[in-house]
């Protein structure tokens, strides 16, 4: 005995009484069955009085009296009913029809044919009194199914017999289907029509646990993410599946999305390192002169020796510097901060290298300052200009060199600290301590290993590579697409270039800005290059190869790239030292060939 929940009216399977009183004997409605010619065959204990039946009528809820016809209890309900089970259609029992009763009248089938009528009602007392209490319901109803119906994802809800309940309007989207084609057909059903290929709800009821799988919309195509959850009864078994889908499109794309945001973020970190490196003044290793400043480079950063760098303003003595720190395994523990000294008074200078304590001086902070060497501990502290530092500070650095403590300003205990302390200086320290204006002992401490950088006019292999350099900078920076000609990079090479690489930079930038055109010509130049005489000189003294500025760049290229393969012995170990994948070194080598 069953009932086929795929039709929109009853089909009863088996023995009526039966099949009414498992279903409906303790309902609180009003119901009743007649069969096709009137008679009543199950009347449930809330329609007895209603029908005006007795006592001796009725066994529980069975009819025993099978000869009870409704046409002669109630005449007009009859012909209702008589009418639903000729024209098959349901009607609705409002208080117009029959003043007492609110409800339903519903043929009932067994197979195709139709047996009789269902009455399924409420006396308009009990109506009435349901409908006051269930205002607040109402509304809570209205909210949640306003909820489920705005939900960005698919909602799908079928009860323990996997009979579709209910779905929303997203799961139509994203499947393709109209939900009123779903709506109280089986899962099974479904499935056998073709609107789906696997089912999450079946194997939810199989499981008894929330399922998750990926399932293919017919119609549509799209792959679909569906979450199956089963909500139980009371007495354990389930009676309800929420089925949550997402169109898994929307996160394909944006998984893709994610992908190539992450893949922008390393191009956009790789491009931010170049134009840091860019930003002071930048390495070139082209002259023969700055390779032995890089092999100096390498000796300091494997080692924890004081490092004294020395070389014109703007030579970029703060990129080596910070190139040693980068190499060495100080970049791992600490950091690199650099100080000007002729930047601060002394007093003021002080605190920033030593830090001061509570109350040292009128403005200190209350709780204290850690200085630059506290701050570097584990690191690297970079003091430029170091010849412009007093004496008094000169002794303190001196100390500090010697006894790896500071003592703040202010304060009685010293600190222990681990820095390395590089200085640099673009003055002639040597002959400031003959004249007694820089103390020897404090030079003789940091002047374990020394790098000389060259001007800029002594190495014109490094002008050509620095200017293209910063033109790309600035063409990115400025949104350009600027280029040199030849005759400018001629006069490049014959400027003394006083302010060294800070100075071409600064050019570079200025003909990027007030260049009238893409082309930046001689005219361009600031009115000091116009006086540089066309005659070669020493500090110029280099022959320009017949060929483009293009073909002269790569073949450079090659030579350093050819240098570094033969020193560390194979592309894959140069790679890291030149900054690039071993296959641009192999690519670039063939290309050559």
């Amino acid at each position: 005995m069953g009932i086929a929940k795929a039709n929109k009216f009853p089909v009863v399977e088996g023995d009526l009484s039966t099949y009414f009183e498992e279903l409906f004997c303790n309902s609180c409605f009003i119901v009743f069955f007649v069969d096709r010619d009137g008679y009543l065959r199950f009347v449930n204990p809330k329609a007895f009085s209603v029908l005006g039946l007795k006592d001796k009528d009725i066994d529980h809820c069975n009819v025993v009296n099978t000869y009870i016809q409704l046409s002669n209890i109630n005449h007009k309900l009859w012909s209702m009913l008589e009418n639903v089970i000729k024209t098959g259609k349901p009607e609705l029992l409002t208080d117009k029809k029959v003043p007492t009763f609110l409800g339903s009248l519903t043929p009932v089938l067994r197979g195709r044919s139709i047996i009789g009528a269902l009455c399924i009602a409420l006396s308009r007392r009990e109506f009435e009194r349901l409908a006051e209490s269930s205002d607040k319901y109402n509304d809570t109803i209205n909210e949640l199914n306003a909820i489920i119906e705005n939900s960005y994802d698919g909602i799908f809800v079928a009860d323990g017999n996997a009979v579709t309940l209910r779905v929303n309007s997203a799961f139509g989207k994203i499947t393709g289907i109209n939900p009123s084609e779903l709506i109280g057909k089986t899962v099974p059903q479904l499935l056998e029509e073709g609107y789906f290929n696997t089912s999450v709800t079946l194997k939810v009821l199989e499981t008894g646990k929330t399922e998750t799988l990926i399932n293919k919309a017919v119609k549509t195509g799209k792959e679909i993410l569906v979450t199956g959850t089963p909500l139980f009864s009371k007495d354990g078994k389930i009676n309800k599946v929420i089925i949550n889908a997402r169109d898994m499109t929307d996160l394909n794309n944006l998984n893709n999305q994610l992908q190539e945001a992450m893949e922008e973020n390393k191009w956009y970190k790789k491009e931010l390192q170049i134009l840091q490196n860019l930003t002071d003044s930048d390495l070139v290793m082209a002259s023969e002169s700055m390779r032995n400043v890089d092999k100096l480079i390498e000796h300091a950063s494997r080692t924890e020796t004081n490092v004294l760098i020395q070389g014109e303003t703007g030579v970029g003595k703060n990129m080596v510097a910070k190139e040693i720190h980068r190499k060495s395994s100080r970049s791992k523990t600490g950091i690199f901060l650099q100080i000007n000294c002729a930047a601060l008074p002394d007093t003021l200078l002080e605190s920033e290298l030593f830090g001061y304590e509570n109350g040292a001086f009128t403005g200190a902070k209350r709780e204290g300052k850690a200085g630059f060497f506290e701050l570097t501990d584990k690191g690297t502290l970079f003091l430029d200009e170091i010849e412009m530092m007093s004496d008094s500070l000169q002794a303190a650095l001196l100390q500090v060199l010697d006894n790896h403590e500071v003592l703040r300003v202010g304060g009685t205990k010293p600190r222990k600290i681990d820095t390395r302390v590089i200085c640099a200086s673009n003055a002639d320290l040597k002959t400031m301590v003959s004249k007694k204006t820089f103390r020897a002992d404090l030079f003789y401490r940091i002047n374990v290993l020394t790098l000389n950088i060259p001007p800029l006019r002594e190495r014109p292999e490094d002008i050509l590579l620095l200017a293209k350099k910063f033109l790309d900078f600035y063409n990115r920076k400025y949104n350009c697409r600027r280029y040199i000609k030849k005759e400018v990079f001629d006069v490049f090479l014959k400027y003394p270039w006083p302010g060294n690489v800070r100075e071409l930079k600064n050019v570079i930038e200025q003909l990027i800005i007030v260049s009238s055109s893409d082309h930046i010509e001689v005219s361009d130049l600031p009115h000091e290059f116009h006086k540089v005489s066309r005659r070669s000189d020493a500090s110029s003294n280099f022959a320009l190869p017949g060929c483009s500025l293009k073909e002269y760049l790569r073949d450079i290229e090659i030579s350093f790239i050819k240098k570094a393969v033969r020193k560390y012995g194979s592309a894959r170990r140069a790679a890291p030292y030149l900054g690039v994948n071993p296959s641009t070194i192999t690519r670039k080598l063939k290309e050559a060939d």
